[in-house]
């Protein structure tokens, strides 16, 4: 009786590990198709190309921050485009997306970055043009595939 208890115990305690070994490679490979979708958003909105430098003088330069404090009938009705998409001319901030990926030892950290001088300038804007919140609108839209991800994480850990 206690052999059987004890191989019964023992079996437990390996399917718990082994469940921890399959645990952690999951959620390294979810991790991994997370900071992937979070990318493609990210490249899919540096990606549009809706006007030329020239159409956007014509424009009066949409995205500055004189229409957006101007009062009365001097404000601006609205933007060519929404604000977190970024208006490709020369394909350098496309080209520069990087995903970065740190693991600890109970977490796992991503994180995008783009070497181009200017794109701080484009997300925390300047006292002359407005922000452009584009990571954390991609993050966004990333998310709502996060849940279908998750699951499936959850479906490899427990064999199913």
């Amino acid at each position: 009786m206690k052999v059987t208890i004890t191989g019964n115990g023992r079996i437990v305690a390996e399917k718990i590990l082994n469940k921890g070994r399959r645990s952690h490679g999951a959620w390294g490979r979810m991790a991994d198709r997370m900071g992937s979708l979070w990318l493609e958003e990210t490249k899919r909105l540096s990606a549009t190309q809706y006007a030329s430098t020239a159409q956007l003088r014509k424009m009066g330069h949409p995205y500055a921050q004189r229409h957006f404090r101007a009062q009365g009938k001097k404000a601006r009705a609205g933007l060519p485009a929404p604000s977190y998409f970024i208006n490709r001319q020369t394909g350098k901030l496309l080209a520069g997306w990087k995903l970065d990926k740190y693991t600890g030892w109970r977490d796992i950290y991503l994180r995008i970055t783009n070497p181009v001088s200017y794109f701080i300038y484009l997300h925390f804007g300047t006292r002359k043009m407005i922000r452009r919140p584009i990571l954390g609108m991609a993050l966004r839209f990333a998310s709502r595939r996060y849940r279908e991800l998750y699951e499936q994480a959850e479906r490899e850990i427990h064999g199913m």
